[in-house]
């Protein structure tokens, strides 16, 4: 992934439910599903939600997703 679309959401909403949103928000601003979601690295980690593939990421701030397409 050369680029992604970063979000935030530090509500206490469940991680599968914040990666949802956040890939609701990409698909209204790109006009596709993305198929990865990289997550800060403590986080709960889970496999897929609705066909994204869940990945941590050190870089990453709490709170924040990072979602693409895998391949751009």
């Amino acid at each position: 992934m050369t680029s992604g679309f970063l979000w935030y959401d530090n509500s206490s909403t469940p991680l599968e439910e914040k990666v949802r949103q956040a890939a609701r928000g990409y698909q209204e601003k790109f006009g596709c599903w993305p198929t990865v979601c990289y997550v800060w690295a403590p986080s709960k980690t889970m496999e897929q939600v609705d066909g994204i593939r869940v990945l941590t990421a050190a870089n990453l701030l709490p709170g924040y997703f990072w979602l693409g397409v895998v391949g751009e």
